[in-house]
């Protein structure tokens, strides 16, 4: 691209004498170092010009040296994180020595010096307090130790994002995604009320932005890997872009001239976990086998003393199951055709609704009559064996059964399960236990080499490595279904790895020019498949026309979705998916020290490739696997006026009936028209920032930031696809005279200033404020990855009380009155993606850019009071500001309103408002063909979904803590958060659109954001009591034997609930008619709202009469969206553990630990929809950042034998 090709000889040019490095989304590299400053004056106050200033790193020997300028001060950037030695002298002045300074990545560290009189050789030694002051710096961070890493209990699998969720302004993190998708089982997260798709975990300068996922890290190395981990929440510096909400930096361990290692031992088992709080309501009477362990070793040390140093971490993860699941399954009278219910020994009462007969009646549905059998052999057509009495209304004759759906529920009888009574008496709910082994595997290692090259250069390189797989079988073995286990999320087998690999320089030109780079890749590649996709199930074992196919991922069953009921085959319709995705970064950056400022400058290259073999649709609405799928609702067995002339009552009975029959109300699959897709996206940025102390008491640090977002591309000159709305056709970008970017205009003024202050009013106390712009980084090939035509989203429905298809040539038989449906999947031409534009589908969905796409920006701003207090404590208390300003979404330009079109009169049964006559691009609905699938311009239905600005999110907050780093025994970080964030309904992420999409509404959507959580209150700590060797009180004998080496260590966490959503949900003819792009709410009536905080079926959390139906079809609720927070969650994790002193050198830690020590459920949001039974109750529990759904307390015990 020649964009790229420029950009990349102006990094080489302004980079000088060091090679460009690559990583992925943005680090320039001084976030991968400390700086240190400081002032020298003498016993009167004056200035040292001239002093001399070297530091020595404690661990390495490395050295650096400086001298004061004219006011006294002096500056050492981009130092290796390490402890230093800092020594200050001048003629006539005894030398200053600081001992045990700690420089820490992505910080500024202050040694401040006043020098006594006397001989050089003379020397004024002073020990360095335990922590400092952030004296020169205006962002909010927040740092991790390895100390608080390695001794405070982290979830199972030892992720360090659990800890995010003690920082203040970080909302709790949660779980996402399936194991293939996400190895590492990295946590989403919302910081400061933006989107989770704007936080950047770097790994050594290397970005592990998740491509597809963009909530979710690439890779996370082990705990026992981390040094520090530094998070920057608000007003970043100029250096850090291409991120959004939250700049983490993750330094991983390195070598010394000391051979340091460990090894470690997790483990839990289900003996050790107790039932979450719903169990009992799902038929499980004990924790099912559940065995986790997780073993590992570090060790580090000098290759080459004083010069070359290496690290490495070897970590090995293994979790065993046996996964169960609750399913609703029809009972083995009903597969035979007996839906009359009535069956005692399952649970079921009399069905009380009709099955009818859809060969009966008219065209229309009208006057059908109720289906029956009976039990006459010589009566073939209707007779069914299980019919004891002359005519059994509501059962199936033999005859009439699909032999597809025959065969399917054959196999589903020999499934690895047990039935259950039913939940309900009405119809089949809950009523069988499936159960299977389930298996996750995972190797990780992190190794590091240091190099200090000479005096002038150093460098380091850094390799990470993941290889997973699992193992989740479907719920219902050969013939498929859910996947047994939610935590591996995806059916079948998964595996894969995730390499990622960073070399960094630092080269030290002179005292006042110092350049770096750095270079890095990280790549994921994962593989997850249905365990029999070699078969073709639906067409060679069904004999289903249309499903399956001649590539491989085609292959397996389709999908079978009886509502109501699980599906049965292929559950997941993005399954199965290969995905091969490499990201690369640049970038080269300088340090030049001029006086009192520290300029620093640079710029960046950061290109993002997928290749992904994979049909899943992104555009909403309905879609089935590769492998084809099919749906089954009530329409075919209803009667639409036998009602008192309205339709008639329907449940499950019908839905499956339909099945039965084998009528589909609707078909479909996902065609892939290339065997896989490509896209390549480039972000360029440059920066610019000064460090000034600008008085001995004031820093001020000014930056600008630019950055450049181009159009994604497929590679080379094929752009990316775009709706062509004049024409109702999709542009196929750099084909046929289109341009590559199919004329759509990005700007090139991405600009982003960035400033601050921090002013010292005494050595204790700093005053700091300051004010920064980022780009918001989402990347829209995220978005357009599998537009039309590049994916064909086939799915064809039946008109109410009919048939689209049906499964087998047998079911013919059955066919509605009036129909002749096609048997299987009838297959689409394949478009020819090298002519300039497409034709679409009237009804298919669609994801498009604007023709100028305006990306948005946040603005974040701080005002902060830091005190320091005798005895190591660090106070820190202010205000804290984002405003997300035009933040991406989608908005839908074919969303109906419910006062148009124009003429229309509300409530006229005649020229009703709403429906599809009110969508924008079906302006011409009277002239349109019956078929939604035609092209024809005017007659579109389909949601035609653009990327665009979707509103502002504004948050406001106070932020406070109280830290003690570890010091005299013990460690304590206290944190609270009182904030209110405002923004969008739905949106709180850049692939989410409002919940009201017509513009004469829009605004209706403008209340309390989803990331909205009030109080936030959080502790950290770990205590070793005064006892035993060393410390003050039973330092010998028995006693200190008996009391010494223990530590008590945890979180406690204390947050209000998130926001409770409120929807009224059901057909259009029951709630708005304007349902396409639109989500109804219901009335308010008391808004006063009741809080009952009752839990579980029967029980309601809140009072349901503060909300009634809206019963005026032409308007949207009264309520807002989010009426209230939902139930608050409050945790503790404990670990007690003790430290044995085997030897001088090794030492072994036995801990016990325990996640929710008191067994406090964390309720999940109660349900939201007015128009479900179960409106109002609490029946699940919230996602707590604990794998595999756990909830409930849980002990895991810990070995580590370190040296």
């Amino acid at each position: 691209m020649p964009h790229r090709q420029w950009f990349l000889r102006f990094l080489c040019f302004t980079g000088s004498t060091l090679v460009l490095f690559l990583t992925p989304p943005a680090s320039e590299t001084q976030v991968l170092y400390g700086t240190l400053v400081g002032n020298v004056k003498d016993p009167s106050g004056g200035a040292v010009a001239g002093a001399k200033v070297i530091v020595t790193q404690e661990q390495t020997h490395l050295t650096r040296s400086v001298t004061t300028n004219q006011s006294g001060g002096y500056t050492i950037p981009t130092l290796s994180p390490g402890t230093y030695d800092v020594a200050i002298s001048a003629q006539g002045f005894k030398t200053f020595a600081q001992i045990g300074v700690p420089v820490e990545i992505n910080a500024v560290a202050r040694v401040d010096a006043t020098l006594s009189v006397g001989g050089v050789a003379q020397t004024v030694e002073v020990k360095a307090a335990t922590q400092l002051l952030q004296t020169d710096r205006s962002d909010v961070h927040s740092d991790l130790t390895a100390t608080t890493l390695e001794n405070v209990p982290l979830a199972p699998g030892n992720n360090f994002e659990y800890l995010f969720a003690t920082i203040p302004g970080v909302n709790p993190p949660e779980t996402a995604h399936s194991i293939p998708t996400n190895p590492s089982r990295a946590l989403q997260f919302n910081v400061n009320g933006t989107s989770e798709y704007g936080n950047d975990v770097r790994i050594d300068g290397v970005s592990q932005f998740n491509i597809w996922v963009p909530e979710n890290a690439a890779y996370i190395p082990s705990s026992d890997a981390i040094q520090t981990v530094n998070m920057v929440t608000n007003n970043f510096n100029a250096e850090q872009g291409l991120a959004g909400g939250s700049t983490v930096n993750v330094q991983i361990k390195s070598g010394t001239n000391e051979l340091h290692g460990d090894a470690y031992e997790y483990h839990f088992d289900n003996a050790l976990e107790a039932h979450n709080f719903f169990d009992p309501n799902n038929g499980i009477a004990r924790v099912p086998k559940d065995i986790f362990n997780q073993f590992g070793a570090s060790v580090g040390g000098p290759i080459k003393k004083n010069q070359v140093f290496y690290f490495s971490n070897v970590e090995f993860t293994r979790q065993r199951q046996f996964a169960t699941r609750v399913a609703t399954v029809p009972t083995v009278a009903m597969m035979a055709g007996d839906l009359r219910g009535n069956d005692p020994a399952n649970g079921l009462a009399n069905n009380a609704d009709i099955i009818y007969d859809p060969t009966t009646g008219d065209s229309a549905g009208n006057n059908r009559t109720q289906i029956y059998a009976t039990n006459n052999p010589s009566d073939i057509a209707h007779y069914n064996s299980l019919c004891a009495a002359a005519t059994c209304n509501n059962m199936i004759p033999t005859s009439r059964l699909s032999p597809v759906a025959q065969k399917l529920l054959a196999l589903l009888q020999q499934a690895p399960g047990r039935f259950l009574p039913s939940a309900s008496t009405l119809e089949p709910t809950d009523n069988y236990l499936a159960g299977t082994p389930f298996s996750f595997n995972r190797f990780t290692t992190d190794d590091k080499i240091d190099w200090i090259v000479s005096k002038k250069f150093t460098m380091y390189g850094h390799i990470g490595f993941l290889r997973y797989n699992d193992l989740d079988p479907q719920e219902f073995g050969a013939v498929g279904g859910n996947p047994i286990s939610d935590y591996g999320g995806n059916e079948g087998h998964g595996s894969g790895h995730t390499i990622t690999f960073a070399v960094t320089g630092n080269y030290v030109a002179s005292s006042h020019l110092v350049i770096d780079g750095n270079f890095g890749l990280t790549r994921m590649v994962t593989d997850s498949e249905q365990l029999d996709l070699n078969k073709n199930e639906g067409l060679d074992v069904l004999g289903i026309p249309g499903t399956n196919g001649t590539r491989r991922f085609e292959g397996s069953w389709p999908r079978f979705g009886v509502s109501h009921f699980d599906d049965l085959g292929t559950h997941n319709n993005y399954m199965p998916y290969l995905r091969n995705d490499p990201q690369f970064y640049w970038s080269s950056n300088a340090s030049w020290i001029h006086r009192s400022h520290m300029l620093r400058f640079g710029g960046a290259v950061f290109i993002l490739h997928l290749n992904q073999q994979q049909a899943e649709w992104n555009a909403g609405g309905s879609s089935e696997p590769g492998a084809g799928g099919f749906d089954f609702l009530a329409g075919p067995t209803q009667c639409r006026n036998c009602n008192a002339g309205k339709s008639s009552k329907t449940n499950s009975y019908n839905n499956l009936a339909t099945f039965l029959l084998g009528l589909d109300t609707a078909y479909g699959k996902n065609i892939l028209v290339p065997n896989f897709f490509h896209t390549i996206t480039d972000q360029f940025a440059l920066y610019a920032g000064d460090q000034w102390q600008a008085t001995r008491k004031l820093t001020a640090t000014l930056g600008f930031r630019w950055e450049y977002y181009p159009m994604p591309t497929r590679g080379g000159s094929r752009g990316m696809e775009r709706y062509d709305i004049a024409r109702n056709e999709m542009m196929i970008c750099g084909e046929g005279g289109i341009p590559t970017d199919c004329g759509v205009s990005v700007s090139m003024k991405e600009f982003a200033p960035r400033f601050g202050l921090a002013y010292r009013l005494r050595p204790t106390f700093v005053v700091r404020a300051g004010y920064g712009i980022t780009n918001e980084p989402y990347n829209l090939a995220d978005a357009e990855r599998t537009n039309y035509p590049v994916l064909i989203p086939l799915y064809v429905s039946a008109n109410p009380f009919q048939a689209a298809g049906v499964l087998d040539a047998t079911s013919q038989q059955n066919s509605p009155v009036g129909s002749t449906l096609p048997v299987g999947i009838p297959l689409p031409p394949a478009p020819d993606l090298s002519q300039g534009e497409v034709p679409i589908p009237g009804n298919v969905n669609l994801v498009t850019a604007p023709s100028n796409l305006q990306r948005g920006y946040i603005q974040s701003w701080n005002a902060m009071l830091e005190k320091e207090f005798p005895g190591g404590w660090l106070a820190q208390v202010g205000y804290v500001a984002t405003r997300s300003t035009r933040q991406l979404g989608y908005i839908d330009l074919n969303a109906e309103s419910p006062i148009e079109p124009a003429g229309c009169v509300p409530g006229s049964s005649a020229a009703e408002c709403g429906g599809h006559a009110s969508q924008p691009l079906n302006f011409n609905s009277s002239a349109c063909p019956n078929s939604t699938s035609t092209t024809l311009l005017g007659c579109r239905q389909g949601t035609t979904s653009l990327i665009t600005p979707t509103g502002n999110n504004h948050y406001d907050a106070l932020q406070t803590s109280l830290v003690h780093r570890f010091a005299s025994g013990y460690e304590l970080q206290l944190g609270y958060t009182f904030s209110k964030t405002i923004g969008i309904a739905g949106v709180h992420n850049e692939k989410q659109h409002a919940y009201i999409q017509t513009p004469a509404f829009y605004y209706l959507n403008r209340g309390l954001a989803p990331q909205d959580r009030t109080h936030d209150f959080t502790a950290t700590f770990i205590a070793q009591p005064p006892f035993g060797p060393g410390r003050r009180w039973a330092n010998q004998g028995a006693a200190s034997k008996i009391l010494g080496g223990w530590q008590l260590s945890g979180t406690l966490r204390k947050v209000s609930g998130s926001l409770f959503e409120i929807h009224a949900g059901g057909p259009s003819a029951s709630n708005l008619n304007a349902p396409v792009g639109n989500d109804q709410r219901p009335d308010l009536v008391n808004p006063s709202i009741a809080v009952l905080s009752q839990y579980g079926p029967g029980t309601t959390w809140f009072d349901k009469l503060a909300f009634a139906p809206v019963n005026d079809l032409n308007r949207f609720g009264t309520s807002p969206y989010y009426p209230l927070h939902g139930p608050p969650m409050f945790n503790v994790d404990l670990g007690l553990g003790r430290n044995f002193k085997l030897t001088e050198r090794f030492n072994l830690q036995l801990r016990a630990q325990t996640f929710n020590f008191t067994n406090t459920p964390h309720f999940a949001n109660p349900e939201g929809d007015l128009n479900r039974s179960n409106f109002g109750q609490v029946n699940g529990l919230a996602n707590v950042g604990r794998d595999g759904g756990r909830d409930a307390r849980q002990f895991e015990l810990v070995a580590k034998l370190s040296f």
